[in-house]
């Protein structure tokens, strides 16, 4: 009997390669830097658009 080789975690079995931006969205790390950083921004403007909104006194 002939033994199979391991095929890497990344490798599909047909031998197609796996396209670079879905190894890189697989990476949880990734995602979870990518969503802080979302949500970072967005309250960053959302607190300029208050204080944009102020009422001044004259």
């Amino acid at each position: 009997m002939a033994e199979q080789q391991p095929t890497p975690e990344r490798e599909p079995r047909d031998g197609a390669r796996v396209p670079v931006m879905q190894e890189i969205y697989d990476n949880i790390w990734f995602l979870f830097l990518v969503s802080g950083v979302i949500i970072l921004v967005s309250y960053i403007i959302w607190a300029l658009i208050d204080l944009i909104n102020v009422p001044t006194l004259r």
